[in-house]
């Protein structure tokens, strides 16, 4: 009976523990989160900054979109290369 008294309180133990762990990690990333935002806020009252911080992000946005568009027709190319080389692979082989 002693043996599982002990085995039960180990257990206890650490379900507690974890829930603490759990706790204090919940906590951290809360108070992360609120720190972040103010911070955000803090800096959207600074004059201009954010109209210049928008111009940067709208144009790293259209350059990102235009690569990945280029990046969507070289596989486009590729492709057709790729059942072309198949096709006449085909042709060749009747």
């Amino acid at each position: 009976m002693s043996m599982a008294m002990d085995l039960l309180k180990e257990i206890v133990f650490w379900v507690v523990v974890t829930l603490i762990a759990g706790f204090v990690g919940y906590v951290g990333r809360y108070g992360a989160e609120c720190l972040l935002k103010r911070r955000r806020q803090g800096q959207s009252g600074s004059p201009g900054g954010q109209d210049d911080r928008a111009k940067e992000q709208a144009a790293l946005e259209a350059e990102r979109i235009r690569e990945d568009a280029a990046k969507e027709q070289a596989k486009v190319e590729k492709k057709k290369a790729k059942a072309a080389a198949k096709s006449e692979k085909k042709r060749n082989k009747d």
